[in-house]
């Protein structure tokens, strides 16, 4: 097999011609090795589950000359200390190759134990492909990966039915032209491989390591450890030195649409409940009817420390298991615990109950219909929680069905047996198709009220926000377009329930015509209409809406149906008829600014956290001596932000350094980017400008990393500031991407690392 690659000169076209032949390696050369130094394994603030483009591309050099030297692929590659089976390597390729052909810089999300194709068959491939052709393929290979969670046999392409092997083969060599041509696809790729060729007749099989049972967990109270058995499929998350995440799936039924998470040991001298559940769950797993995963925190440091154990756990399930989860489509999270009751220094009234986080109404009803069928269960709602800040409250806030689940710590162990096997099975009987597990219902009322605040926002900014408030919640402008649409819709009905809200994608492409008209209700309530059918069917928004007047643009039926629910709150009817402009309206905040957020959910971005020490005589003087003659909010908030950027030197390391925030960044005068936006949102708070957090992962040049920094509320609307580069300001960020972050824990008035 011979290969060779057009210059830049040469059309960007990539030659491959696969006519000679050779034996297979054996089986202990059938992997690849691709050391990457920048890997993306980094806890500022949690550990990605992403590679970057150019990783994957470097490792297609690594794959590129393993099949030129063994005529076969391999079994596996190895990315940042990764390794990869070649369905799994066939996903990265697509969506590297589906991200450079859309100009997008982001991260690929990992995508594990994507099984082999059933069986593999295809024809002779001798032709050209262009590079809309490839590309076109490869979004294919995404769409039936993701349904099917397997490679497919044959890929359909323009010349024929091309076998799995070769699929792989070619998209590689797409990979491996950008790779050494500057990240350019090229333009054609020109083929000749038999369906006899030696590489369409070796079938790569990779078997991920699986974790064996141990007894590493010294900590268990009651002896009954819930290792890891053998043969079960382990993922790694995450671990740091106060232990380790790992998540087991997927048990019981394998294709069942319905997925149940559990998490277990959070807090590690509940142990016997974890080992009960984490048993029984895998004893019956054949017999189950829906698919289950378990999420399975070993703490390592302090675990035999009441106090400390359980902080140490609660940290491990933010940094891992809460990120994780967000990205998943759970019908429900079930959070495992037991308690002392009112003994040895307990403060639980109830022994043996369910409740709901936040007491969030549709894990409730799901929490309420289980206790009705297991008697010695009640619903109990602590008035201390310890865990639930940490996990449990952001996963309910984020519309994710949670209940947490409690025993007894000193009951007999038959009984927690009994009522863990009774609870599990009521959950694997449990109709979720009436539980509401994958909505969120909104209130009319609120829906008018952001509506019509975003109508006040583009009306002084020039430009849609990015997101608005709802009850605490974040919703962008193609989710609340969904919902704005369907207020108008049914106001116009007559009906004035509670609109369940959907996850929305955003517009591929924007477009509109500028028009200025005036639309009758009838016409605007028929476009309200055809907008949220567009939206349910499709879920994402249109880039425009067709009128008799033309295309309306996206953008501007935000604003223009927000109009809407902005006059009938304040007059009670919908509007006779609706003037529309669409001139001026071209844009929306993308990251840089533009939340709007109503007054009364400011307060609780200006207190003292664990962390922010807002009341602290050191914090105080210097906030003060550095707003001094200071008048504007932007002048005092400018110049707390040049002292931290520029007079707290930056450090990598994890978290907060010696968990001293704030108060500790002023006392050594350097921190990394957690300690230095402490500093930094504590000195605002002491003016009394609301600052608040913002956890995400961020696409550095050195790649996808967990990162922290502020926003700031200034002048109606949250600006960025991120105080780790000194060519940042406020409302500008260069050392990253801020088209491209990912939410971890969010945007929040507190974090704890």
């Amino acid at each position: 097999m011979s290969a060779s690659f057009a210059s830049e000169t040469n059309t960007n076209n990539v030659e491959n011609n696969t006519n000679t032949s050779s034996s297979v390696s054996d089986d202990s050369k059938n992997s690849i090795v691709n050391a990457v130094t920048s890997t993306n394994k980094v806890k500022a603030a949690g550990e990605a589950v992403s590679l970057s483009q150019n990783q994957i591309l470097l490792a297609s050099k690594a794959v590129n000359s393993y099949i030129n030297k063994y005529k076969k692929l391999p079994n596996y590659v190895t990315i940042s200390e990764s390794k990869f089976s070649m369905s799994e390597y066939l996903n990265l390729l697509s969506m590297t190759i589906y991200n450079k052909y859309n100009k997008k810089t982001s991260a690929i999300t990992i995508k594990y134990n994507i099984k082999n194709p059933t069986k593999a068959s295809g024809v002779n491939i001798k032709g050209k492909l262009t590079k809309a052709q490839y590309y076109s393929y490869s979004k294919n290979i995404i769409t039936y990966i993701k349904k099917y969670n397997k490679s497919p046999n044959y890929i359909s392409t323009k010349l024929g039915k091309m076998q799995y092997q070769t699929g792989i083969y070619t998209l590689n060599k797409v990979a491996y032209y950008t790779a050494t041509h500057s990240g350019k696809l090229p333009s054609t790729l020109n083929l000749n491989i038999a369906k006899t060729h030696k590489l369409n007749k070796n079938l790569p099989k990779y078997q991920r390591t699986q974790i064996s049972a141990s007894n590493s967990n010294s900590n268990n109270n009651n002896n009954n450890n819930n290792n890891t058995q053998k043969g079960l499929n382990t993922k790694l998350l995450g671990s740091n030195d106060k232990g380790k995440v790992e998540l087991i799936d997927v048990l019981g039924n394998v294709g069942s649409k319905r997925k149940i998470a559990y998490v277990i040991g959070l807090h590690p001298l509940e142990s016997y409940v974890h080992s009960s559940l984490y048993n029984t769950i895998v004893s019956k797993s054949t017999n189950l009817k829906y698919s289950y995963y378990i999420y399975k925190i070993n703490v390592t440091k302090d675990a035999s420390d009441y106090d400390k154990g359980r902080m140490n756990g609660q940290l491990l399930a933010q940094e891992f298991v809460l990120p994780h989860i967000l990205t998943q489509n759970y019908n429900i999270v079930i959070d495992i615990h037991s308690n002392r009751g009112t003994l040895n220094g307990g403060s639980y009234n109830k022994t043996n109950f369910i409740f709901a986080p936040l007491n969030h109404s549709a894990s409730k009803k799901i929490a309420e219909d289980i206790i009705k069928q297991i008697p010695k269960l009640v619903y109990y709602y602590p008035s201390s929680q310890t865990s639930t800040p940490y996990l449990t409250n952001t996963l309910v806030n984020g519309g994710i069905n949670t209940i947490i689940y409690e025993t007894y710590m000193y009951e007999d162990s038959a009984t927690t047996n009994r009522l863990i096997n009774e609870l599990t099975n009521k959950i694997d009987a449990y109709s979720f198709s009436n539980s509401n597990s994958t909505s969120t219902n909104l209130a009319l009322n609120d829906i008018i009220d952001a509506a019509s605040r975003i109508k006040a926002y583009t009306e002084s900014n020039g430009k849609l926000p990015s997101y608005v408030l709802i009850n605490g919640k974040e919703w962008g402008m193609p989710d609340f377009l969904y919902l704005l649409s369907n207020a108008i819709v049914n106001i116009n009905k007559g009906t004035y329930s509670n609109i369940p809200a959907i996850s929305v994608g955003s517009p591929p492409s924007p477009s509109g015509a500028k028009i200025t008209a005036n639309l009758l209700k009838a016409n605007y309530v028929d476009l309200a209409y055809r907008v949220s059918v567009f939206i349910k069917t499709n879920k994402k928004a249109p880039n425009y809406a067709s009128s008799d007047f033309g295309n309306i643009h996206y953008y501007s039926l935000v604003y223009e149906l927000s109009k809407v629910l902005n006059y009938h709150k304040n007059n009670g009817a919908l509007p006779n008829s609706l003037s529309i402009n669409t001139s001026g309206l071209t844009s929306i905040d993308n990251g840089i600014s533009g939340s709007i957020t109503p007054n009364e959910e400011l307060s609780q971005y200006l207190g003292a956290t664990m962390r922010c020490q807002v009341n602290d005589s050191s914090i105080q003087s210097l906030a003060k001596k550095l707003t001094s003659g200071l008048s504007t909010d932007l002048s005092k908030a400018t110049a707390i932000f040049n002292y931290v950027r520029d007079s707290i030197k930056y450090k990598f390391y994890f978290d907060s350094f010696d968990s001293t925030g704030a108060k500790g960044a002023i006392t050594k005068g350097w921190g990394n980017c957690v300690d230095k936006t402490h500093l930094l949102v504590a000195l605002l708070r002491v003016n009394g400008i609301a600052a608040r957090y913002v956890h995400g992962e961020c696409a550095f040049t050195s790649g996808v990393l967990g990162h922290v920094w502020a926003e700031i509320y200034l002048d109606g609307k949250w600006v960025i500031a991120d105080t780790t580069h000194s060519r940042n300001k406020i409302g500008v960020v260069t050392n990253w991407n801020i088209k491209t972050y990912k939410l971890k824990t969010g945007r929040v008035a507190e974090i704890t690392f």
